[in-house]
């Protein structure tokens, strides 16, 4: 069962597309969110910095069912006179960013975006959305979590990076992977630790960054996935080992860290922790 909590800030009409849904697929289940009010909340400017009941109900239940939180999105420029004549452009952007950053970097939930305009300005249909939401289902991954490692040496960090096998392109990288459906966006970060590194990860030593980015097309995925970005302490008695998705690895000063991964995000990942913990 899968269960499902749409989010919008559009002229969509909501009520329409659950309508669809429900008739194609009996086993979506709507349910009723207030994850939208905190969003305005957030998009007003308020900070929120403590778990309100919803939130976490949500939190709970994530960690234990599979809970998908869909956003419907459009840019601004493709809004509605009556909502552009309610709401700025800053507005607008900030209630996004709850959903984008604050929410899953605070309380572990992430959200997924589909656009309902396409590069035309058409309204996309209730199907399209439908199909998005499968290829989420039957790929189990809401997102990609990017943990980047370091360790202490003579009061400077050192990163590790390590170099996938030869299927995978033989090119350097921090450790990421998929976040499913099922856990929170912590809790997947440090299930990679395990996977790749077989040492069992510690909340404590994970340190989240408001680093996110967002791109299509991996790996056969065509949704719109995001990566988000964090750092992990590891302590002496870590002993490493490495699956089969990488080759070697090695610890390295930040510059020759950022040069050595191969991608842009890689590289502003590394940063980004390094400036977290300095």
């Amino acid at each position: 069962m899968i269960n499902l909590t749409i989010e919008e800030f559009s002229d969509l009409g909501k009520e329409d597309f659950v309508r669809d849904v429900l008739g194609q697929q009996a086993n979506l289940v709507i349910q009723q969110s207030d994850l939208s009010a905190l969003a305005l909340q957030y998009a007003e400017g308020n900070i929120i910095d403590t778990i309100n009941e919803h939130i976490k109900s949500l939190q709970e239940y994530k960690q234990t069912q599979n809970l998908l939180i869909i956003v419907l999105y459009t840019d601004y420029t493709q809004l509605s006179p009556d909502i552009q004549s309610q709401y700025t452009q800053e507005f607008f952007d900030k209630y996004y960013e709850f959903y984008r950053v604050y929410l899953p970097i605070h309380f572990g939930l992430v959200a997924n975006f589909i656009k309902v305009h396409d590069e035309n300005g058409t309204h996309i249909t209730s199907q399209y959305i439908q199909d998005q939401i499968n290829a989420i289902i039957e790929h189990d991954r809401v997102c990609q979590a990017n943990v980047v490692c370091y360790r202490i040496q003579n009061n400077e960090p050192e990163f590790l990076v390590l170099k996938r096998n030869p299927e995978k392109g033989s090119f350097w990288q921090s450790i990421t992977g998929g976040v499913h459906i099922q856990g929170l966006l912590s809790d997947n970060a440090l299930r990679e630790l395990q996977e790749e590194l077989f040492i069992t990860g510690k909340e404590n030593n994970l340190t989240g960054t408001d680093y996110v980015f967002w791109y299509r097309e991996k790996e056969g995925i065509i949704y719109e996935l995001s990566e988000y970005v964090f750092g992990y302490k590891l302590e002496d008695t870590d002993e490493l080992a490495i699956s089969d998705e990488h080759t070697e690895y090695a610890f390295l000063p930040l510059d020759e860290a950022i040069e050595r991964v191969k991608y842009d995000g890689n590289k502003e990942g590394i940063r980004r922790v390094y400036k977290v913990i300095s």
